[in-house]
């Protein structure tokens, strides 16, 4: 796609906001509404906490923008 003319360029962070806030809703509205996922989002909660370690390393922009939210 970059042969083509296509430009690489990172998300704005009121788009990331708005993409982590959604995602925080869709889990309290899954844990409100599915005991399954209220058991497994702990351990899902976590993981995501612990991945920052590997984040750096694999998408540097999106664990910049994480690593700044309170999860």
């Amino acid at each position: 796609m970059i042969a083509e003319g296509a430009k690489l360029a990172r998300f704005p962070k009121d788009f990331m906001d708005a993409a982590f806030k959604a995602s925080r809703e869709v889990y309290a509205e899954l844990n409100d509404k599915n005991p399954t996922w209220k058991k497994i989002y702990p351990d899902y909660s976590r993981f995501l906490a612990e991945q920052y370690q590997w984040q750096p390393i694999a998408e540097g922009n999106y664990d910049q923008y994480m690593a700044a939210q309170k999860l």
